[in-house]
């Protein structure tokens, strides 16, 4: 569970580094997220595990053309007990300007790491400004104490995102 909490802090950096880049109109952008993720697990009858999902939520800010608010969502659906999962997500950049969303998939290791694309999804506002339709990002996530009473733990995930802004 703890190395699968690391994958969903990875996907939350991917997207802070998004929203920073998008704010501030930079090839590359890196950003730091806090936030939590849980996993929900489904065992067979003798107890093996089948799969494993696990949902992450972080928020944060950067200062890119101004400050910048970052929300990120990801889930990960690990089959079995194997530590590379498909992961999906997305991150919301929200300034004064106005917000981007992109869409993000790739792969997760369960200690981790995480990379993969974005995908631009919507833009409202930034009236003049120009968006490049997909990019790539990485991230790191690093396990944090566990959340009392839940399958959860609190998480801190460092983003890059890469040629968000054209």
């Amino acid at each position: 569970m703890m190395k699968r909490a690391a994958g969903l802090v990875f996907v939350l950096l991917a997207m802070l580094a998004f929203a920073g880049g998008a704010a501030g109109h930079q090839t590359t952008v890196v950003a730091t997220l806090n936030g939590s993720c849980g996993s929900e697990d489904t065992f067979d009858p003798f107890g093996s595990l089948i799969k494993s999902v696990e949902t992450c939520t972080a928020s944060g800010h950067c200062e890119c053309d101004g400050r910048t608010a970052l929300s990120y969502q990801t889930v990960t659906a690990f089959p079995g007990s194997r530590v590379i999962a498909r992961m999906t997500g997305s991150i919301t950049a929200t300034s004064a300007a106005g917000s981007v969303r992109v869409m993000l998939g790739g792969k997760r290791d369960a200690t981790g790491p995480s990379h993969g694309t974005w995908t631009l999804s919507k833009v409202s506002g930034y009236a003049g400004k120009t968006f490049k339709k997909s990019g790539t990002f990485s991230s790191d996530a690093a396990i944090g104490s566990a959340i009392f009473g839940t399958n959860g733990h609190r998480v801190t995930i460092k983003i890059t995102l890469l040629n968000w802004f054209s």
